[in-house]
C-alpha cells in the first residue's frame, strides 16, 4: 500500500447516529407486553442526514461497543441506532 493510500485510512472514523425521534414508534406485538419498536412510516425511513450523532470513534469497534453499552430505554430511537463511516456518502443526502 502507498503511504497516501495509507494516510487517507486512517482518516476515517466512525458516527454512532440515532433517528430523529419523531420517525419510530411502538406498535404492539404478538403478546401482551411484547411491542415492537418500528419506523412510523416503514417503507421511508429518514436519511441518514437527518439523524443525530451521538458519539464519534475512532473504530468500528469502539462505536459497536458504545452502541451495546447503551442502555437508556427513554429515547426510543437507539433501538435503531447505527454506526456509519464518516465518510459515507449517505450522510450527505438531502
Amino acid at each position: 500500500m502507498k503511504p497516501r493510500h495509507a494516510a487517507a485510512l486512517t482518516l476515517i472514523g466512525w458516527y454512532l447516529l440515532v433517528p430523529p425521534l419523531e420517525s419510530v414508534q411502538l406498535r404492539p406485538g404478538p403478546g401482551k407486553d411484547e411491542d415492537t419498536l418500528d419506523w412510523k412510516t416503514p417503507s421511508h425511513p429518514p436519511p441518514l442526514s437527518a439523524w443525530s450523532i451521538e458519539g464519534s470513534y475512532d473504530t468500528a469497534r469502539e462505536c459497536r461497543e458504545a452502541k451495546r453499552e447503551e442502555t437508556d430505554p427513554v429515547p426510543l430511537a437507539w433501538g435503531f441506532a447505527k454506526c456509519i463511516a464518516t465518510d459515507d456518502p449517505r450522510l450527505k443526502e438531502k
